[in-house]
């Protein structure tokens, strides 16, 4: 179970990632192609990197959301798969 403190940190890691820190980043290493600002905001900072992302551009929207999903859909597939290993672990 996760507890508040860790869910705030989430929180405000997507928040400050979002608004904040991707922007430093993409001038820094100077990225310019709409495929890639797309998905660091959809990998990085999720739901609200999307709403940032689709702000930018249709391209970019599009590629976070796209990015987004597939990180969803695989999650629960390694949980599904990982999930007997874990049980066995007795932790």
């Amino acid at each position: 179970m996760v507890n508040l403190f860790e869910q705030g940190f989430l929180l405000g890691f997507g928040c400050f990632g979002s608004l904040f820190l991707f922007v430093l980043i993409m001038k820094h290493f100077s990225i310019k192609h709409p495929l890639s600002i797309g998905m660091m905001y959809g990998l990085g900072a999720q739901a609200l990197g999307t709403a940032k992302a689709f702000q930018i551009g249709e391209k970019e929207g599009t590629t976070s959301s796209v990015c987004y999903i597939l990180t969803a859909i695989l999650t629960v597939i390694w949980a599904l798969i990982l999930t007997p290993f874990i049980h066995t672990l007795n932790v």
